[in-house]
């Protein structure tokens, strides 16, 4: 009870977001996995393109996969045609594209009613008794809570296919942030991609201690 407490409160104060994914994986695409994928979402705004971007391969850095954001090889100020990006993309050695387009994005209006609390205490001094109150105001407002809706893609560089679909839908607090959106969905497109088996976790190897040398010594002692 006090840990969601304390999750409301941090909700409240900075901001959160929850996604809810349904996707859909081609079995021609079993056992197929990606060690190099590019993020290359369909957003027109270069503010929110660059922030989904670098938020998408800061959450796929826990999983056995190479993610390069696409601003970094193929540049805004120009454009591309298939045969120019299919190049670009075999000597940058991606072996997939990660593709999202926005279809909706809104907001939901909640009337929180105005509330009033009334809390006292008394004090005496000899015969006479005085009592004292305040009265506290709640709500009164309302609070705007965001949704944004995504198409997801990953598409299969070699062949040219889609391996994956997805739809997604955002929903944040009423002080939810852009980057609270963004970094809940990215955070969740990888989950689906490592249950789909596209993505791997990635195996942290820790390596074994090394006996010292005074331990060398006095075992050959004995």
């Amino acid at each position: 009870m006090k840990k969601t407490f304390i999750l409301l409160i941090i909700c409240f104060v900075f901001g959160c977001a929850t996604t809810q994914i349904t996707a859909f994986k081609d079995p021609d695409f079993q056992g197929v996995t990606y060690k190099k994928i590019i993020v290359y979402p369909n957003i027109e705004n270069l503010e929110s393109r660059t922030k989904f971007e670098a938020i998408a391969c800061e959450k796929l850095i826990k999983y056995d996969v190479e993610c390069i954001q696409s601003l970094t090889i193929f540049l805004p100020t120009r454009s591309y045609t298939p045969e120019e990006t299919k190049n670009i993309l075999e000597r940058a050695g991606i072996d997939a594209i990660l593709s999202v387009r926005m279809t909706d994005a809104y907001t939901t209006d909640t009337y929180v009613p105005e509330t009033h609390t009334t809390t006292g205490y008394m004090t005496g001094f000899g015969n006479t008794a005085t009592y004292n109150s305040y009265t506290s105001t709640y709500g009164g407002y309302t609070v705007s809570k965001p949704t944004i809706k995504f198409e997801i893609s990953i598409t299969d560089e070699k062949s040219g296919k889609k391996a994956f679909i997805a739809n997604s839908t955002t929903n944040g607090s009423g002080s939810a942030s852009l980057n609270n959106l963004l970094s809940s969905l990215a955070k969740e497109i990888g989950a689906k991609l490592y249950q789909n088996g596209l993505i791997k976790e990635k195996v942290v190897v820790i390596p074994e201690a090394k006996q010292s040398n005074s331990e060398g010594k006095q075992f050959a002692s004995e």
